[in-house]
């Protein structure tokens, strides 16, 4: 037995000595091929022999995560990973040389690259870097890049919360002009390009999406000639979730704009309609001060959410107005009311019981009675009033949130925002359809 185990004890550690040697001689292989690969390797120049050429790079984009669109300062942050691919002349080898080693994982920093970066990059976010590079014995070169990063986009807040943005990814060298470097989009991954683990938003329902690829031209240096640079962009439509700010938003307006002309039939002995309808104007108020912090400053449209609030605010003001008039109307009278009761209760008691038919009434007791209807009919008309102001507040409150409906059902829709960016950035491009 002592036998037995010993002998499985010698042949384990003959096999971890093997499996050490091997990989010892695995790892002397590739140092061995890292010398000579990089030993007159200079990443400065382009790895072709033939420096008039031009190199082609293949692009491939993969959207994973919009994680932000802020429309007050037109930025974006996402997260997408970028591959690059192209041939390197130099750097190629014979696997059967080095033990059959078909590749090698270095740092972008030690061979050439195409300086591949995104046009209106504000930041990166360094918290989940990727960026690694494959050598392939035959010299493909893939360049993998995660990227983390705020980016400015042409955002418009006509049609908020029921929005759809426009969303575009510009990707171009920021050293080569088209001269140099090629940039084309990869045929091999086409059809896959945005959608592969593409992670949904809460509030970003995506809609469409559109690749292009066109070039661009630059004025590098002042009196200079414009240089030609490729340009790859990847289009978006996004749609807003607006159910969020729909119940935030858009229904306190819509109730308040109901509740106001419940003003005008309070009874105005109650005295509740200045206190109730100054309440409604603070809500207005503060409903307009909470919804700034969605919107830009200054844009070219004012956004429909805001001629909502700003209508609501002169109906409720009005309103104010009106009932501070009609309160005031009503004191007055019941003053005179008050102020004229008792002269008229004695001018009453001093008229005899019985009169002749030649006799008429006092000149006092006329006038009383005169001013008695008056008051009645001016009561009748603040009543009247009363009624009139609330159908034309029930009717300004209605029309008010129909044009507000109507405004927010004439936006165009995705397809009609990406036909207009296809009429403004598509000519002389080259445009693939890319449905998600």
């Amino acid at each position: 037995m002592i036998s037995i185990i010993t002998l499985l004890s010698v042949i384990s550690v003959c096999s971890c000595g093997k499996l050490i040697n091997d990989t010892r001689t695995i790892m002397r292989a590739t140092k061995e091929l890292n010398d000579k690969l990089f030993a007159n390797y200079f990443p400065q120049t382009r790895p072709i022999y033939n420096q008039n050429e031009v190199i082609d790079v293949q692009i491939t984009f993969t959207l994973s995560h919009i994680a932000d669109i802020d429309i007050v300062h037109s930025t974006m942050v996402f997260s997408a990973w970028v591959v690059a691919f192209w041939e390197d002349e130099i750097l190629q080898w014979d696997p059967d040389d080095y033990l059959g080693i078909k590749l090698l994982t270095v740092s972008p920093e030690k061979i050439w690259t195409p300086q591949i970066v995104l046009l209106g990059m504000l930041e990166v976010r360094t918290g989940d870097v990727v960026n690694y590079i494959t050598i392939e014995s035959t010299g493909e070169i893939k360049w993998h890049q995660r990227w983390n990063m705020k980016s400015i986009q042409n955002l418009m807040a006509t049609y908020f919360p029921h929005d759809i943005q426009l969303v575009t990814f510009n990707i171009s060298s920021c050293t080569y002009n088209d001269s140099f470097v090629h940039l084309i989009w990869s045929e091999e991954l086409m059809f896959s390009i945005m959608v592969n683990d593409y992670l949904p938003s809460n509030e970003w329902l995506w809609e469409d999406s559109v690749i292009t690829s066109f070039p661009t031209k630059y004025l590098i240096k002042p009196g200079g000639e414009p240089e030609m640079f490729s340009t790859l962009t990847c289009a978006v439509t996004l749609r807003r979730d607006p159910h969020f700010h729909f119940q935030t938003t858009i229904f306190p307006s819509v109730v308040i704009s109901i509740i106001i002309p419940i003003v005008f039939i309070i009874p105005h002995e109650q005295g509740d309609r200045i206190s109730l309808v100054s309440a409604l104007f603070s809500a207005q108020l503060l409903n307009l001060v909470v919804v700034q912090d969605y919107l830009p400053p200054s844009g070219k449209t004012l956004p429909i959410l805001c001629q909502l609030y700003f209508l609501n605010v002169l109906i409720t003001l009005a309103t104010v107005i009106m009932c501070v008039i009609l309160s005031q109307l009503r004191s007055s009278v019941k003053k005179k009311t008050s102020e004229c009761a008792p002269s008229c209760d004695t001018s009453i008691e001093n008229v005899p019981r019985e009169k002749t038919q030649d006799e008429s009434p006092p000149a006092n007791i006329i006038t009383s009675v005169k001013w008695y209807k008056s008051q009645h009919i001016m009561k009748k008309v603040l009543n009247y009033a009363d009624i009139v102001m609330f159908l034309m507040m029930v009717i300004i409150a209605l029309f008010n949130n129909f044009y507000v409906v109507h405004e927010f059902s004439n936006g165009k829709n995705s397809r009609e925002i990406m036909e207009d960016f296809l009429r403004t950035y598509g000519t002389g491009s080259t445009i693939y359809d890319v449905s998600y």
